[in-house]
């Protein structure tokens, strides 16, 4: 059980070694790693021989021209309310007829038949 222990620790070295070898030749760190961890100093030797590429080691994805979003200012004050919309006319079947009064007595007239012959 400890020389797998070891062997696992030596392979984590030679893959940090890698990964730095990959960096100041400006490459992908995980290609560094895999070939440090995996071939030892035999990987690390690879990474050294491969040539370097130019600009920055590559991150895994591409960020675009602008990597902050341009942010709309905000409003300090919130705009007024709204003027609520009219409901419109309220349909009523028949008008109130205007003898009618207020009160507990009030009078009603009388309605017509509606008898249908």
């Amino acid at each position: 059980m400890e020389i797998l222990i070891l062997l696992l620790v030596v392979a984590a070295v030679f893959g940090g070694l890698g990964v730095y070898i990959a960096n100041e030749k400006h490459r992908d760190g995980g290609e560094g790693f895999a070939l440090g961890f995996f071939f030892g100093p035999l990987g690390c030797l690879i990474e050294a021989i491969l040539p370097s590429q130019s600009g920055p080691a590559p991150t895994g994805y591409e960020l675009d021209s602008d990597p902050v979003p341009t942010r709309q200012p905000v409003r300090a004050v919130a705009p007024p309310p709204a003027k609520p919309k009219p409901l419109g006319k309220v349909w009523m079947p028949c008008e109130m007829p205007a003898d009618w009064t207020d009160g507990p007595d009030r009078k009603r007239p009388s309605r017509p038949s509606t008898d249908r012959e």
